[in-house]
C-alpha cells in the first residue's frame, strides 16, 4: 500500500527522453523535405531487398515513423514519454540509451531473421 505520505510527485521529463522525442521528431520532419534520401537510406531493408541494406539500418530504423498517419508518431512518443522516463530515472541516463538502442537492434535483428526465414520459405 502507498501511504499519501509516500505518493510520487510528477517528475520531470528526463534529459535523454526528451533528446530522443526531439530526435524523432526531426527526423519526422525531415522525412516531409527529402522523403526518398530519408526512407532510402534510414528505413530497416531485407539484405536481399530491393533496395541495399546497410548496418546502420539496425538503429535508424527505430527512428522512422509513418508519415501519412501522424498518430503513429504521436503514439510512440507519448509512449516514450509515459514510460521512458520512469525507466531512465530507475536505470541512469547511460543504461536507459543502452537499453533503449539494444531493443531497436533486437527488434531489427528479429525482422531480418522472420523476413529471410519468409523468403526462403516461400
Amino acid at each position: 500500500m502507498v501511504s499519501a505520505d509516500n505518493q510520487t510527485a510528477p517528475r520531470p521529463l528526463q534529459t535523454a527522453v526528451w533528446l530522443l522525442i526531439v530526435l524523432n521528431t526531426a527526423i519526422y520532419a525531415a522525412w516531409f523535405w527529402q522523403s526518398g534520401f530519408v526512407y532510402r537510406q534510414l528505413a530497416l531493408w531485407p539484405v536481399d531487398g530491393w533496395h541495399p541494406f546497410r548496418p546502420w539500418q539496425l538503429l535508424s530504423y527505430g527512428f522512422i515513423h509513418d508519415r501519412v498517419f501522424v498518430f503513429h508518431l504521436l503514439l510512440n512518443m507519448f509512449a516514450l514519454w509515459s514510460f521512458g522516463g520512469l525507466l531512465e530515472s530507475k536505470l541512469g541516463r547511460c543504461r536507459f540509451v543502452v537499453f533503449f538502442l539494444a531493443c531497436i537492434v533486437g527488434a531489427g535483428l528479429c525482422q531480418l531473421a522472420i523476413t529471410a526465414a519468409m523468403a526462403v520459405n516461400a
